[in-house]
């Protein structure tokens, strides 16, 4: 008979294959021990719509009842206010302005303009007084991703 953690490493098996299958990014996964099953998804390029998730649902329930009879499964967006969690929501959003928390607990906000596995780069603009004169300017700051503690998207309406 097949253990409780058995069964969860096989549905996961199964969730990444779908999600890679249907060129999706898994941003999150979590199973717990009564198979309540959140699977939390993005695109490279667009947004995730309802009808993608319950595609996405739909594919993934019959082998995962072949598991286990007893379960939920929720797919969904992580949501546009949520922290990124997979260096792919750094890469997709690059261009865009970003809060970066810190985990010293500054704060820094910019255009996030460069991504890679080690740290990021965001352009920031800072206002400095000259003489009587406020000037704004540009400056590019690298962060460490070892460093931060979140980053979330700054939503402009």
């Amino acid at each position: 008979m097949k253990t409780a953690m058995m069964k969860q490493d096989e549905i996961k098996h199964i969730i990444l294959d779908r999600v890679e299958e249907s060129n999706f990014l898994l941003v999150d996964l979590t199973i717990d021990n009564a198979f309540n099953i959140k699977v939390y998804i993005d695109k490279l390029k667009g947004h995730v719509s309802i009808d993608d998730c319950i595609r996405l649902s739909r594919q993934m329930r019959g082998q995962i009842e072949e598991i286990t009879e007893d379960f939920s499964l929720d797919v969904s967006s992580p949501g546009i206010d949520q922290p990124f969690k997979v260096i792919e929501q750094y890469q997709k959003n690059k261009g865009k302005e970003v809060k970066v928390i810190m985990l010293d607990g500054a704060t820094k906000k910019g255009i996030l303009k460069a991504v890679d596995k080690t740290k990021i780069t965001i352009e920031e603009t800072i206002t400095r007084k000259q003489g009587k004169k406020k000037i704004k300017e540009n400056i590019s700051t690298d962060i460490n991703m070892s460093d931060i503690k979140t980053t979330k998207l700054i939503l402009k309406f």
